[in-house]
């Protein structure tokens, strides 16, 4: 529910403007639909802290803080250099001596940080840290990635000088000596060939445990409950210690009158088992896309494209934040993965496509004018089976750099905890053979045992295809933006001509499905058959122009929210309470064009 800024100057000097500089962010970094709890400021031993609409779901404990959610914290949990506590939570700890930053296992939520001769800073917003520094440099791989994969890419910030943490690291800066050592668990696979129905039965009860082990005040959270198999099972498992909980479902105004959808499972779902459930509508906004694009950047930061949920202009979690829910409890998971078809099928799948998978990109020498790097720790290892791969590519790839970015959206309005990362159950998943990883065989088969007789869900209650890119005011927004001077000096010209052409030329025609059709069949075939359909089929990556767009949109305006971040305070005035300069807001969409060409549409 909350973004933290954490800063410590060596020597322990103070940096007086502090309060009033974290007070100007607090109104930048949120968006503007709903109203924040005031910020908390913390200062202890030297460093400064400061805590963008807190709840008291965060754990605080003298100079250290867990944005998340802790499943068990012994009373040292705040103490740096002692045992990192089980969770799915971005950890800060600090002392007199030292100052201490930690991951989860999964890396579920962000921390990055940057360090200088007499500044150490860290932070779940790369905004704020900009701030801090007094200035902005773009990192053009971070354009790279945004351009191919719709992500800002593995480890990678807007700005050079920024880093994220890894999943399950820790970094422990030495405030005497001002040096920092950074140490990171690898993710290893080790299959144990054993009973199906011993694993079955031994999965289980580690599930039941680590569920049992969390304790909620139900008056405080809910849980999104889909048609699927990872929230089903956290609703099983909750609902026996809190009858209380209460469950959400969200989507299309009709979605619930198809049997097959998840509004329809998870609403026949609730029924069975006498649990409290209430279905949000989620239609398109009648704000404006400029308003909409605005308030996704401000809440996810810009760190994925992945706008189609939020097209309601973040409706549900406004609403949500408004009835006093302050935390969701998410069924994210490791229990394994989809049947790997081919190295580059499964990249597409968890968004870790580069610019040289497009024959258009590299046509247009985007090869050659950005630096882009695949990290040589996400190759496959000599010990490990395709299958081994495939599963740590999702836990090292997809977990930190997309599902954390896609969770970051939510958490300016509602605390997120996702408990099936916990580590009892990731160690076990990574001992099971690679069949009953595949497809989430042995989860799958858990869930369906202890499940009431209620089918799972086919399709979703949103539809995420893009056909709302073909909208006039959508059009004439990417269009203003592209013809824009700031945007034409970050883009190699041709880039920014092939996407106003094929706005212009495609803009009335079909969208290109987010989705290939393969997936959406999937549900309905064996494995093998999608296989084989699989390798009939062109597996080079073609582009989507309108994504391109969008995504060149996205780039553009992160660039500029960045540069005003840098300048909105007189930082060289640090030791000093002078006032602060005027704020001067993103004004969209930014007409510097004609819009003849969007006349006839």
């Amino acid at each position: 529910m909350a973004k933290l800024i954490l800063l410590c100057r060596r020597h322990g000097l103070e940096r007086t403007s502090f309060s009033e500089e974290a007070a100007i962010l607090a109104k930048r970094l949120m968006p503007d639909n709903f109203t924040p709890s005031s910020l908390k400021i913390i200062h202890q031993a030297g460093v400064h802290i400061a805590i963008f609409n807190p709840n008291n779901l965060i754990q605080i404990q003298d100079g250290s803080v867990a944005m998340g959610y802790l499943f068990e914290a012994d009373h040292e949990w705040g103490r740096p250099g002692k045992d990192i506590p089980d969770g799915s939570m971005a950890l800060f700890r600090s002392s007199h001596e030292a100052v201490e930053l930690a991951t989860d296992l999964m890396g579920s939520r962000a921390i990055w940080y940057t360090k200088t001769p007499s500044l150490f800073i860290a932070s779940t917003s790369q905004r704020a840290i900009v701030h801090f520094l007094g200035s902005f440099e773009p990192n053009e791989e971070a354009h790279a990635w945004m351009l191919s994969s719709g992500t800002i890419g593995p480890g990678i910030s807007w700005d050079r000088r920024i880093k994220a943490l890894p999943l399950n690291s820790r970094l422990y800066l030495d405030r005497l000596s001002w040096r920092t050592n950074l140490t990171s668990g690898e993710t290893t696979f080790s299959p144990q060939n054993r009973p199906q129905s011993m694993l079955l039965q031994e999965l289980q009860n580690i599930i039941e445990n680590a569920l049992d082990r969390i304790k909620i005040d139900p008056q405080d959270w809910v849980l999104p409950l889909s048609g699927g198999y990872d929230s089903r099972m956290l609703l099983l498992q909750f609902h026996r210690n809190y009858k209380n909980l209460r469950c959400v479902t969200w989507g299309k105004s009709n979605a619930q009158q198809h049997r097959w959808t998840d509004a329809a499972v998870a609403t026949n779902l609730c029924k069975v088992l006498n649990v409290n459930h209430t279905y949000f509508d989620t239609e398109i906004s009648e704000e404006g896309f400029s308003t909409v694009f605005e308030r996704f950047l401000t809440a996810g930061e810009g760190r994925i494209d992945q706008f189609e949920p939020y097209l309601d202009g973040f409706e549900l979690w406004r609403q949500l934040s408004s009835r006093n829910v302050k935390g969701i409890i998410r069924g994210d998971e490791c229990f394994g993965s989809r049947t790997l078809y081919s190295e580059l099928d499964f990249r597409k799948f968890c968004l870790a496509t580069m610019l040289s998978d497009y024959d258009d990109l590299k046509n247009m020498g985007l090869t050659d004018s950005y630096t882009q790097k695949w990290p040589s720790s996400l190759n496959r290892r000599a010990s490990e089976t395709l299958e081994m791969w495939r599963d740590r590519l999702y836990t090292d790839y997809l977990f930190p750099v997309w599902l954390s970015a896609l969770n970051e959206l939510k958490q300016p309005y509602v605390e997120i905890m996702t408990p099936l990362i916990s580590r009892e159950i990731i160690h076990f998943v990574r001992r099971l053979p690679d069949n009953l990883r595949t497809e989430k065989t042995l989860f799958r088969a858990a869930v369906t045992s202890c499940s009431p007789n209620v089918p799972f869900a086919k399709y979703p209650a949103i539809d995420l295809g893009r056909s709302y890119l073909k909208r006039k005011d959508v059009l004439e927004f990417m269009h203003d933006l592209l013809h824009s001077t700031h945007c034409r000096g970050i883009f190699p010209p041709v880039l920014i001509e092939a996407a106003i052409w094929h706005l212009h030329n495609n803009g009335s025609k079909p969208i290109t499905q987010k989705f290939p059709l393969t997936r959406k069949l999937r549900p309905f075939l064996h494995p093998r058959v999608v296989k084989a359909i699989q390798k009939t089929l062109n597996l080079r990556e073609r582009v989507d122009y309108f994504d391109l767009a969008l995504r060149c949109c996205i780039i553009d305006a992160m660039t500029r929210h960045m540069e005003e971040d840098a300048k909105v305070f007189d930082t060289s005035a640090e030791y000093s309470s002078s006032p602060h300069k005027a704020l001067q807001p993103l004004l969209y969409p930014i007409r510097e064009h004609s819009q003849t060409a969007f006349a006839s549409q």
